[in-house]
C-alpha cells in the first residue's frame, strides 16, 4: 500500500485518489470512498486556482519587463538630450546634475522585479530637471521629463499589481498544501477504515490502493499467474 505524501505532486495524488475511490466502488462500498472524492474535487479546484493564480502573476511580471523597456527608452533619450543641450549652451552643466555620476547607459540595464529602483532614481531625475534654467534650449528636456512622469506612474502600478499578484499566488499555493494535507488524513482515514472491514486480510486491503510499481511494465508473469498455468 502506497499512500502519497502532501509533497507529491497534484497528479499522483489525484491517481492514487482515483485508484482508491475507483476500487470502493467496484467493491460495494461506496460509502468510503464519498470522503475522497470530496478531497479530489478540492486538491483538483484548489490546484486550478493556484494554476490560474500563476497565469496571472506571469502576466503582471511580463508587464513590469514592458514597463522597464519603456523606462529604459526614455531615460537615454533624456541622456542624449542632456548632452545636446550642453552643446548649444556651453558653461551650463545639464547631464550632471540630471544623472549626477551615473552614465545614462548604467542606469537602463534590465531591472525586473528591481525596477522599483530605477523608478526612484527617475524621480530624483525629475526633480533635477526641474531645477534647471528655465530656458527654450532646454524645453525639448522638459517635454521629455513629462513622458519620464507619466511612464514611472505606469512603472509603479504595474509594480503594484504584481506585488498583489505575488500575494495571491502564496495565499493560492498554500491553499493548495492545505488541500493535499486534508487528503492525505483522508487516505489514511480510508486505509483505517478498510483494514477494521476486512480484518486480517492483508491481499483484499491490497486491493484498495495503487500499487507503488504500478507503473512498471512486467515482462514475465507473477507467481500468482505461473500456478494458475501449470
Amino acid at each position: 500500500m502506497n499512500i502519497f505524501q502532501p509533497g507529491d505532486s497534484v497528479d499522483k495524488i489525484r491517481t492514487q485518489l482515483f485508484a482508491s475511490i475507483t476500487a470502493a466502488q467496484l467493491y460495494g462500498v461506496p460509502e468510503l470512498a464519498e470522503p475522497l472524492s470530496a478531497v479530489d474535487e478540492n486538491v483538483a479546484g484548489r490546484d486550478l486556482e493556484r494554476w490560474s493564480k500563476t497565469r496571472e502573476q506571469t502576466g503582471k511580471y511580463m508587464r513590469v519587463i514592458y514597463c522597464d523597456g519603456n523606462t529604459d527608452q526614455i531615460i537615454m533619450q533624456i541622456g542624449a538630450e542632456c548632452e545636446s543641450a550642453e552643446r548649444v549652451l556651453p558653461g551650463i552643466p545639464v547631464r550632471k546634475p540630471v544623472f549626477g555620476d551615473v552614465q545614462p547607459s548604467a542606469a537602463t540595464r534590465p531591472q525586473g522585479r528591481g525596477l522599483r529602483g530605477q523608478v526612484q532614481f527617475g524621480r530624483k531625475m525629475l526633480i533635477e530637471i526641474g531645477l534647471l534654467p528655465n530656458l527654450p534650449e532646454l524645453a525639448r528636456l522638459r517635454d521629455l521629463a513629462e513622458q519620464l512622469a507619466a511612464i514611472l506612474d505606469a512603472d509603479e502600478a504595474a509594480l503594484a499589481e504584481l506585488e498583489a499578484a505575488d500575494q495571491q499566488l502564496a495565499a493560492a499555493r498554500s491553499q493548495l498544501d492545505a488541500a493535499k494535507v486534508q487528503a492525505q488524513t483522508a487516505m489514511i482515514t480510508f486505509k483505517a477504515q478498510i483494514t477494521q472491514r476486512y480484518p486480517g486480510r492483508t491481499e483484499m486491503i491490497k486491493r484498495f490502493f495503487l500499487p507503488g510499481d504500478s507503473t512498471r511494465k512486467r515482462t514475465e508473469p507473477d507467481a500468482a499467474e505461473q500456478t494458475g498455468q501449470s
